[in-house]
């Protein structure tokens, strides 16, 4: 599985993922040290491939994390001294499980605390809580060592307002060296955080192609189909006859499509097989939105003509905001098709759902409208920022030991370190068995896993048990990011679309809703993006543009 989170999250399960923002918002917060200020000249990290163990499976296609069929073994550490001095260093997290057991009744903790030499002290807030616990914290002024920044008003203002430490004399260039499993963060990662051409922390990684849909063929065989529907026609046939045919598990109704998000940009398997650009297109001379394009008028097309035909289910505007409703139909067996991360399909419920159709759930690449491959939306390739107080930061040597921590955190997968923290300490928590660590009792350390080392780890593709996973996701990976298209405002935060965006979503609400359902011609998709430009989507245009032409970094 990829190795970012331990549990299945809900995040996890929707590939949910973005960089950090680099545009200024309203706000205050404190300033803390001479390394805060912005800008100054910036080299670019040097890219230090990450260190790989006997067995790896590697990808020539940039973006494609490794994989391991079978757990790396013996252990090697990579870090050869403890890293720390013996302080206390606080962190600033967020968990979708919940909160670790105390340190005092922590053996993990514990053992954590001692490879790391210090004291690790993390203030971990619910997910749903995060952006309020932020506020707060920047607010106050004293902030902890190290925060985990995701697009938020308070994190683009903090940032720009000097809370966090300046690291380009630090990280940029050959000084990466000194710290070199953060060195395996990717050029292309560290430009996607810059704010004002500054680097104010180390990107949090995540695949670009995290997302794998998968497609009942079993129930297409009963359909008629060979193979998998191979363009728009055999979709709309295979969508709109799985509702006609008894194919759902124990006699329910089955489905072909669960959901169309009128305020999400429709639907994301029609999108893509139209070829529709991943929101933006364009660079920062020139951006097209989705709406704008002739792709999307035609996918527009196309979805109401299988809304006509009972190709979506009855329910399908409100589920786009119910994701667990969606999840729990395709487990159900009522749903024909699904899309969720990677590692989402190997573990349970989905791979239960999987083994019992007994091989007729199979990985799915949407094709294109007239034959062939669609277009995959690339996600970002990080979704957060690991940032250091300008207080901290202000100190070299507490600096040192602190980047020193991160550097052990962000060993690679099939290290000793990285299997301490994905594991806990061998015979206590786990022991080999079949060649991979095994847990001797699960329930006991997850949540102390998931939580305390949270954000730090590479996403590296290996499922225990499945020899064969590692690699077929990885071809699949493959397939997907050759034909794939990026967003180039990924990583970028428009204050003009905080403030906007509840009147651009009321106007795609109003138009897209009557479009696919029949209330309106499909040939008001015009009149739409008109609306939509009038509305505030030019000037979220206008904003983007020079988001764009700050970002940089050589």
């Amino acid at each position: 599985m990829s190795q970012n989170s331990t549990g299945l999250s809900r995040r996890a399960l929707l590939g949910l993922g973005a960089g950090i923002a680099a545009t200024a918002v309203a706000g205050g917060c404190s300033s803390g040290g001479s390394r805060s200020a912005a800008g100054g000249t910036l080299t670019v990290p040097t890219y230090l491939p990450a260190r790989t163990f006997p067995g790896v499976i590697t990808s020539s296609v940039p973006g494609v994390p490794y994989g391991y069929s079978t757990y790396p073994r013996p252990l090697v550490a990579t870090v050869k001294e403890v890293p720390g001095r013996g302080s206390t260093i606080t962190s600033y997290t967020m968990t979708w499980a919940g909160q670790p057991t105390p340190l005092a009744h922590n053996k993990y903790w514990q053992g954590l605390n001692k490879r790391l030499g210090v004291t690790w002290k993390p203030t971990i807030a619910p997910a749903d809580g995060y952006e309020q616990k932020l506020a707060t914290l920047l607010a106050g002024g004293d902030l902890p060592d190290l925060t985990i920044l995701r697009p938020c008003a308070a994190a683009n203002s903090a940032l720009r307002q000097g809370a966090f430490a300046n690291l380009n004399d630090v990280l940029g260039g050959s000084g990466i060296e000194k710290y070199p499993n953060i060195g395996w963060t990717r050029p292309e990662q560290w430009r996607q955080v810059l704010v004002d051409n500054t680097i104010y922390g180390i990107p949090l990684d995540v695949p670009i192609c995290n997302q794998q849909v998968r497609i009942r063929m079993d129930w297409a065989k009963k359909l008629g189909f060979t193979a998998p529907p191979a363009n728009a026609e055999e979709f709309h046939k295979f969508l709109t006859g799985v509702p006609k045919a008894n194919v759902g598990r124990n006699g329910q109704k089955a489905f072909g499509l669960a959901t169309f998000g009128v305020t999400t940009n429709g639907n994301p398997f029609i999108n893509q097989m139209f070829k529709v650009p991943n929101i933006w297109s364009g660079d920062g001379n020139e951006l097209t939105h989705m709406y704008e394009s002739e792709q999307f008028a035609k996918a527009l097309e196309f979805a109401a003509r299988v809304w006509k035909d009972g190709g979506f289910h009855p329910d399908a505007l409100a589920l786009s905001t119910q994701n667990q409703k969606e999840l729990s139909l395709f487990t159900g067996g009522q749903l024909s098709i699904l899309s969720i991360s990677m590692q989402g399909w190997h573990q349970a419920p989905y791979n239960d759902t999987l083994r019992a159709a007994n091989g007729g759930i199979v990985p799915y690449v949407v094709p294109g409208a007239d034959g062939g491959v669609g277009t995959y939306w690339l996600g970002g390739s990080v979704y957060g920022l690991l940032a250091i107080s300008a207080k901290a930061g202000s100190d070299d040597k507490r600096l040192d030991e602190i980047l020193r921590v991160v550097n052990w955190l962000k060993a690679p997968f099939g290290s000793a370190e990285n299997t301490y923290m994905l594991n806990g300490a061998e015979n206590e928590y786990w022991t080999w068995k079949n060649g991979a660590p095994t847990f001797i009792d699960e329930s006991a350390f997850r949540a102390d896993a998931s939580t305390l080392t949270y954000g730090y780890r590479p996403n590296v593709w290996y499922v225990a048990g499945e020899p064969n996973a590692a690699r077929d996701i990885i071809a699949y990976c493959e397939q997907v990011v050759r034909t794939g298209v990026a967003n180039p405002c990924d990583g970028l935060s428009s204050q003009v679309a905080d403030r906007l965006g509840p009147a651009l979503d009321e106007v795609a609400s109003t138009y897209l809703t009557q479009i696919v359902t029949g209330r309106r011609p499909v040939t008001d998709v015009t009149a739409f993006a008109a609306e939509w430009r009038k509305r505030g989507g030019d000037q979220v245009r206008d904003d983007l543009r020079k988001a764009l032409s700050e970002r940089g970094g050589k």
